[in-house]
């Protein structure tokens, strides 16, 4: 069993391994490869000797992970480039980030209302009162006048925001949900019904083997007439 559950299980990661290179080089993410997940699984185990109800479940268990693993892969390649995506424009206003903020800081540590408003039109900040600017914004130009960041600096701590960001407003459940149309189910279905099938059909095969052998002992040699 342990030889079979590790043939199925290096199959699997690499399952899981192709459908993610296949999603980010080749953009493709068709259900027709969870069905040929399924099936190299099911043939891992059954070379490796594989076979019985419960190595039949586990091979479908395995799909599961390695469709599962393979979307994972999908799914953080893309946050990646989105993330790196925002990261990049926001690197272009360094610049305007720093001079927004000392001119926020130059107005003092109590600007009027009046002020305030107008510092956000010669500035272009786009909010509905003074009292918005000073809570949403106030805080991160104050700390950019107080720590001087680097552009390098700058960049990272900026990540780390949008990843928060992403992490919260678009999840892997979310990924699923949006990428997963009523076809790739079915194939992922044809998937895990494979890799049980395979294992499953050669376990039968085995004990219709074992029956006839079974009968074949248990049937008495035909006796042979000696020779007058």
């Amino acid at each position: 069993m342990g030889r079979a559950l590790g043939f199925a299980g290096l199959a699997a990661i690499a399952g899981a391994v192709v459908w993610g290179l296949l999603s980010i080089y080749g953009n493709m993410e068709h259900g027709i490869i969870a069905w040929g997940i399924g099936g190299v699984i099911g043939f891992a185990m059954i070379k490796a000797g594989g076979h019985g109800q419960v190595l039949a479940i586990t091979g479908a268990v395995l799909a599961v992970l390695s469709i599962a693993a393979g979307k994972q892969i999908s799914f953080q390649s893309q946050m990646n480039e989105v993330i790196e995506a925002s990261l990049a424009e926001t690197n272009q206003h360094y610049e305007t980030a720093r001079v927004d903020a000392e001119a926020w800081v130059a107005l003092g540590a109590s600007p009027s209302d009046d002020a305030v408003e107008k510092y956000a039109l010669d500035h272009d900040f786009d909010v509905d009162s003074a009292a918005e600017l000073r809570n949403e914004f106030a805080p991160d130009m104050e700390r950019f006048v107080a720590e001087q960041p680097s552009r390098d600096e700058w960049f990272e701590s900026n990540r780390s925001v949008v990843e928060a960001f992403m992490a919260e407003n678009f999840t892997f459940v979310d990924y699923l949900r949006d990428g997963f149309s009523i076809v790739d189910m079915l194939f992922v279905g044809l998937g895990l019904a494979t890799a049980f099938g395979m294992v499953q059909k050669r376990t039968l095969e085995l004990q219709a083997e074992a029956r006839q052998q079974l009968r074949d002992e248990r049937e008495p040699a035909p006796e042979v007439e000696a020779d007058e």
